[in-house]
Order: structure tokens, then C-alpha cells, then sequence
């Protein structure tokens, strides 16, 4: 590693104080799967164990019901900051639609398919929402 590389590194870490989070100092999830900021600074956090918003400070589980089940894993969101509302892909929920200002949560793709319920990704263009699972 070059004098320039060492610099970058330790200016990084001055600027950035870059901290780990774990299950051993209270980050809940058991795996992350994907992470998005939202205008007004907070994280969302999606994966193995459900929904998160992180303030900077700390961890609030944001609970996502179905039917009377408690969905546990989020694989991708995307956040349409115009209307205040994540989409969520969910494995086992299909596509969920999470009102940022009441926190109330519907489903959107549902259906009896397999690939309805089980979505990896999500993407968004002119044309619309699209969803996959490979």
C-alpha cells in the first residue's frame, strides 16, 4: 500500500467514522439485504428479519403484517419519495407498499403464484414497477 492509499484511507475514516453493526451490539437483523436513504437522512434497511429505519442513532422495527403474519425477510425496497411510500419485495409476501406517514402496509402483486409471493428485486421505469426473482 502507497503513502496516497494510506491517506485516502485515514481521510476516510476521519470524515466518515465508519462504525459496524452487529448482532453482538444490537443490530437486529441476522442479514442484510439490501439499504436505501430517504430524503430526510433515514436508512431503511431490509433483510433476514424484517424492516428497519435507522436514525443514525438507533434501530426501530418497523412491524409488516400480512394476513395476521409477521413478514420476516425484505429483499429489496425502492422509495418513491414524491408519493412517501417504499415498496418492498418480500420473500414469502410478494410486493408490500409501506405508507411512510401512517405506516400502514398493503400488498400489491399478490396472487397464488410462486413468483408472486417469493420477489427478489425490484425496478422502476417509465413504464412501471417491475419484479424478479432470479
Amino acid at each position: 500500500m502507497g503513502p496516497s492509499s494510506r491517506g485516502a484511507a485515514a481521510l476516510y475514516t476521519y470524515f466518515h467514522n465508519p462504525v459496524t453493526y452487529s448482532q453482538q451490539n444490537g443490530y437486529p437483523l441476522e442479514s442484510t439485504s439490501v439499504v436505501v436513504k430517504d430524503d430526510y437522512g433515514f436508512m431503511w434497511i431490509g433483510g433476514r428479519g424484517g424492516l428497519l429505519r435507522f436514525d443514525g442513532a438507533a434501530f426501530t422495527r418497523i412491524p409488516l403484517c400480512v394476513d395476521g403474519d409477521e413478514v420476516e425477510s425484505v429483499r429489496d425496497i425502492w422509495l418513491d419519495g414524491d408519493r412517501q411510500v417504499l415498496w418492498l419485495a418480500t420473500w414469502g409476501y410478494g410486493i408490500l407498499q409501506l405508507d411512510l406517514e401512517t405506516y400502514t402496509c398493503s400488498t400489491f402483486a399478490g396472487g397464488e403464484g410462486h413468483f408472486n409471493r417469493h420477489v427478489n428485486w425490484l425496478q422502476v421505469d417509465t413504464e412501471g414497477l417491475w419484479m424478479g426473482r432470479g
